[in-house]
């Protein structure tokens, strides 16, 4: 893990039981544990806080809840601690993806649930398809001995979020399906249960709520965009959205 942060920044840590963020201080780093420790906001009966290794400044949850939609205070990308960029198409990720793990650094695709997991009982078949077959790509496989996303022999796995959470890479490329589109018209973001994959049997986002469902999807992209300690590339499948997030990142 990088050290990036020092004493007194207040960060954000997630919390695994509701995919949502909360506010805390950075007090000590530990460098035998490689993790900080933090005095919690809302949890001020705690005076001698916790260990952590999972968090984000609140400059960089602005621009991420800017992009999904939340209430934020993002103002310019030129206060973004790391690179951001938005993909014109998976071969352009793909270009990235192979141009930082040729130089030894770790570059992770990340996505959301919206790809059927058909390669689970067909090695053959493929979960993500684009540019007219020329990009296939799989989702990872689980191993009990490791973790799925350090495994060297999955870095051309795509990763989604119960193997990235907890964990953080160089690079994420994270790829948003079409359960979130953009609107041009009434230039809102909009979240669709229905794009969500059959295959899908952890989320719960199918047979949730329209409102449930709409957090969950936020929130799920939100651990995704907040993955990469050095960088942040980004494809939506959706055209308006990723024209949407070009704008975003001129701001």
């Amino acid at each position: 893990m990088n050290h990036k942060f020092k004493k007194g920044d207040v960060v954000y840590i997630i919390c695994y039981i509701n995919l949502e963020y909360e506010l805390g201080k950075i007090v000590e780093f530990d460098e035998t544990k490689n993790m900080y420790k933090m005095i919690h906001f809302l949890d001020n009966q705690d005076p001698e806080g916790f260990w952590c290794w999972c968090y984000v400044k609140e400059e960089d949850i602005d621009f991420v809840n800017k992009i999904l939609g939340y209430e934020n205070n993002f103002s310019t990308i030129r206060n973004i601690r790391y690179d951001v960029k938005i993909m014109d198409s998976m071969d352009e990720m793909m270009k990235e993806w192979k141009k930082w793990n040729d130089k030894g650094h770790q570059f992770r695709l990340l996505a959301g649930y919206t790809h059927e997991w058909i390669s689970k009982d067909n090695e053959n078949l493929y979960d993500f398809d684009y540019e007219n077959g020329k990009i296939k790509l799989k989702w990872n496989i689980q191993r009990s001995d490791r973790s799925a996303i350090l495994d060297q022999d999955q870095i051309q796995n795509v990763f989604c979020i119960h193997t990235i959470q907890g964990l953080e890479v160089e690079y994420a490329g994270v790829i948003i399906g079409k359960d979130i589109t953009y609107n041009k018209v009434t230039r809102e973001i909009e979240y669709h249960k229905d794009k969500i994959a059959k295959s899908d049997n952890a989320s719960g986002i199918r047979t949730a709520s329209d409102e449930l469902a709409r957090r969950l999807i936020r929130n799920t992209y939100k651990v995704l965009l907040t993955r990469g300690v050095k960088g942040t590339y980004i494809y939506a499948e959706d055209d308006d959205l990723r024209d949407y997030l070009k704008a975003v990142v001129k701001m």
